[in-house]
């Protein structure tokens, strides 16, 4: 089991982050290595949503098995995650800072077999992309659509 966390400050209230970054056909807008979601359960979103996600993390694209395990607007959800390398969980909690939001990232992977070995790598690999996506979303909620 590799564990890490993540926390920025997002420039806007909880409630307007917790509903961008929870609905998961925003996941394409925000999250870099994403090249398609299949919603598998209709909206809205809530325990049980179900999902999957293909990424590209390198040339093969990678298909991770999506569920949200707790979700608790505008404080937290949780994603259960299953691939064939690794099942982990996302926990992702927002707290109130007036105008902005404080946003907090911990992982939780269990690699399968030979990754493993490679588990320190690949989790530096997943922190690197998650500061960048959810560093980016400042910029996506200032933008408009």
């Amino acid at each position: 089991m590799a564990s890490f966390t993540y926390s920025t400050i997002i420039e806007a209230p909880i409630e307007t982050v917790f509903d961008y970054v929870s609905n998961v056909d925003n996941r394409m807008e925000w999250q870099e290595a994403l090249v398609n979601v299949e919603r598998l359960t209709p909206a809205p979103d809530g325990v049980g949503t179900h999902w999957k996600e293909t990424f590209l993390y390198g040339k093969k694209p990678q298909v991770a098995d999506m569920k949200y395990a707790a979700f608790d607007r505008p404080h937290i959800f949780t994603e259960d995650i299953a691939t064939g390398k690794a099942t982990g969980v996302i926990d992702v909690k927002f707290a109130d800072k007036g105008e902005n939001t404080e946003l907090s990232v911990e992982v939780t992977m269990n690699w399968k077999g030979a990754y493993r070995l490679l588990a320190p790598l690949l989790n530096s690999l997943f922190k690197k992309a998650i500061t960048k996506d959810f560093g980016d979303i400042n910029t996506k909620l200032k933008t408009p659509t």
